[in-house]
């Protein structure tokens, strides 16, 4: 039983709207719209299937005071989306997440379905705040702090009702004859989620735990709150403890509370979290996989272009989509997430987030409206989706980025006037490609932090803009990546679909988004015989205005590794023009000659087209490869600490296989995966994360 009393009062103020809203104003609206307000402690918690098709927890409260709606009922059960189910998943971010043994004050509203009307949050879960009982204050999420009394007062000014206090089971006060005392923290800079320990050193602390714990800072509350409990010990004893950083615990002091109930001072000195990394039931970690079989290693989403139900296409807002593509790039370039959110991935009907094999984009709509589902602050949500069978981990199988549509069409409270970029909003907009940023954060499962200028900060300033990620972004992405990576999803048999279909995630490769050259659309690319000795390449481009050039690139197979820029060719202001490029290429030697496309963006990020090759005929050397069992040895000459790459392709440029591999083989078994290799001149290239320009050697297969 948790006797430290933490008092959680929802107000609605969005993960990701303004910091310098006005308190009385957010409890007037918490009031208003409101249907019940209680004061109560979380008895238990289920994860059940929602008739939407969606994972919810549905939480019992014991009640012991409210504000509104006075009948007094001993017991209230409301429902929360996400939760867990077996062995599927969800988390959404923002949410609200509570523990058992956790006390507060929440205000509710009514959801109604098809199997009649469920009491859900009254906003998301940026907008509760905790009390802490030790310093007698509540603190909103924005830092801000109100005396208990005065708050209390406000919320009966607005409810025109008395608060009315029921069987409170108030915690004990510490005091100099059985003082809790925390001499010392250690390490004093660590991270959430991941299994990190600290050690806390001090007296009082009593012999054995029993039903006592160490409170962190709640990252999606106050700078005052303590609400998250550690939930693995490794020691406790009346001078140390050691404690694994649970999620969601924030940067700032902790408190210890003895099994007798005793409470300690908050510590001298403060617990900085750098990053919080998303757990499933806040102990296990979750793992990235190369979803839907794109071979790609990560997740291409689908915009949706439905605009039935009020909803809104977002193909017809370039300004939108380029704005996502800025997002995509930083955390692309940032820590090697593998997104992919070009058009080419194609687009959707759906409207509803849903796990239904499609990860989709799209702005809210009536048929799943941000202010019913959320709150009338909430800008953005992320929707993860899991899966384990067996000896598997939580696996990411899907995702769903659900926006809020610009202006007020619903006329319910809750609205946003978008900057979609690259300028700066005003004082009244509200950055889009900073929010985006932000989910997809979420989406990397990188949870809320209390890092100064971060990204994953649980909300934004109408008027400001973080479109950059900082070292703690970037510190906690390459970790998410780096587990993901090295995670091999086991080879599952008699699990059904879709825990047997997870496959090796691999970090984010420009060659295999969903175009490989889009927002640019290669319409023809060709190389041709011109005389004995020369090339015509030959190419149309169409939607050039993202890209502000392409360069023409060379390759001998007889004359080494470097490729070289033949020619450089600005690009067209005009998206809808078919621009017609051509450069004859003289001189030629006897091989094979490759050519290759770099499309390059105003930013300088860049994508190559597949290859094009001719060759020259003539007397030229092959490696030489027998199709019996299609072993093909490989001399490596870079550092074997390096990971690298092989690809094979035809004369004609196209890839028909390509790898990657930790270890030098000594050959490589085309078997495995060309199912059909027949007798032939293929090329053959390989390069290593550090050695980017490629070996090639033409092979004969007979």
């Amino acid at each position: 039983m948790m006797r430290f009393g933490v008092v959680v009062l929802l107000f609605l103020v969005s993960q990701l709207i303004h910091s310098q809203s006005i308190v009385g104003f957010e409890i007037e609206r918490f009031a208003e719209e409101s249907e019940v307000i209680v004061e109560g402690e979380v008895l238990k918690k289920i994860g059940f299937y929602h008739d939407n098709g969606l994972i919810y927890t549905r939480y019992t409260f014991k009640v012991s005071g409210y504000f509104k709606n006075g009948e007094f009922s001993p017991e209230i059960d409301f429902i929360q989306v996400g939760g867990v189910v077996g062995d599927e998943a969800l988390v959404v971010c923002p949410s609200i997440k509570l523990n058992i043994g956790q006390t507060g004050i929440i205000g509710l509203r009514s959801l109604a379905s098809r199997s009649g009307e469920d009491l859900i949050p009254v906003s998301g879960m940026q907008s509760w705040i905790d009390h802490d009982e030790e310093e007698q204050i509540y603190v909103l999420w924005s830092g801000e702090s109100f005396k208990k009394q005065e708050l209390i007062e406000s919320i009966e000014s607005h409810t025109k009702s008395e608060y009315q206090l029921v069987d409170r089971d108030e915690k004990q006060i510490n005091t100099p004859e059985s003082a809790v005392v925390i001499n010392s923290i250690t390490p004093l800079t660590t991270q959430a989620g991941r299994g990190r320990e600290i050690t806390i050193n001090g007296s009082g602390f009593g012999s054995s735990r029993g039903s006592g714990g160490v409170f962190f800072r709640n990252v999606n509350a106050g700078s005052s709150s303590y609400s998250i409990n550690g939930i693995i010990y490794n020691q406790w004893t009346s001078t140390q403890i050691k404690v694994i950083v649970p999620y969601n615990a924030g940067s700032g002091k902790i408190v210890v509370e003895t099994d007798a109930g005793m409470i300690s001072s908050p510590s001298a000195q403060d617990l900085t979290i750098t990053y919080n990394v998303i757990n499933v039931s806040l102990t296990e970690l979750t793992y990235l996989i190369d979803f839907d079989n794109f071979n790609n290693g990560g997740y291409a989403f689908k915009y949706s272009d439905n605009t039935a139900n009020g909803g809104v296409d977002f193909t017809s807002i370039p300004d939108a989509i380029s704005a996502v593509e800025r997002a995509t790039s930083t955390w692309n370039s940032g820590t090697g997430f593998s997104i992919y959110t070009e058009e080419a991935c194609g687009t959707t009907s759906l409207q509803v987030p849903s796990r239904d094999g499609t990860n989709l984009l799209t702005f809210d709509s009536d048929a799943y409206d941000m202010d019913v589902q959320f709150g009338s602050s909430t800008l953005g949500v992320m929707f993860s989706y899991y899966s384990k069978c067996g000896s598997s981990e939580w696996e990411v199988m899907e995702m769903d980025m659900v926006l809020r549509r610009d202006g007020d069409p619903n006329g319910f409270g809750g609205s946003v006037n978008w900057e979609y970029g690259p300028g700066s909003p005003t004082l009244s907009e509200t950055d889009f490609e900073s929010v985006v940023l932000h989910e997809f954060g979420h989406a990397h499962q990188l949870g809320h932090c209390r890092i100064s200028g971060a990204v994953m900060q649980p909300f934004i300033v109408r008027g400001t803009t973080n479109r950059n990620l900082s070292s703690s972004e970037t510190n906690g992405g390459n970790f998410c990546q780096n587990e993901s990576t090295a995670y091999n999803p086991p080879v599952i048999g008699g699990c059904p679909p879709p825990f047997n279909q997870a496959r090796q995630y691999e970090d984010y490769d420009a060659s295999n988004k969903c175009s490989g050259f889009l927002p640019l659309e290669l319409v023809q690319f060709s190389v041709n015989k011109r005389g004995k000795s020369s090339a015509d390449i030959f190419w149309l481009t169409n939607a050039e205005r993202f890209h502000s050039k392409t360069e023409l690139e060379y390759l001998h197979e007889e004359g080494g590794s470097s490729w070289m820029v033949l020619e450089s060719f600005p690009h067209s202001d005009d998206n809808d023009v078919i621009n017609e490029y051509e450069f004859v290429h003289e001189g030629l030697t006897v091989g094979v000659h490759l050519y290759r496309l770099k499309f390059i963006d105003h930013h300088g990020n860049y994508e190559y087209s597949e290859l094009r090759s001719l060759e020259i005929e003539g007397e030229s050397r092959y490696v030489m490869a027998q199709l019996n069992g299609s072993q093909i040895p490989l001399t490596w000459k870079f550092p074997n600490d390096d990971s690298f790459y092989i690809g094979l392709y035809d004369l004609s440029g196209k890839m028909l296989y390509r790898t990657k591999w930790s270890e030098v083989p000594l050959s490589i078994d085309l078997d495995q995966s060309v199912p059909i290799l027949s007798s032939g001149v293929y090329i053959l290239s390989w390069w290593s994360d550090r050695h980017k320009a490629p070996s090639l050697r033409k092979i004969m297969v007979d």
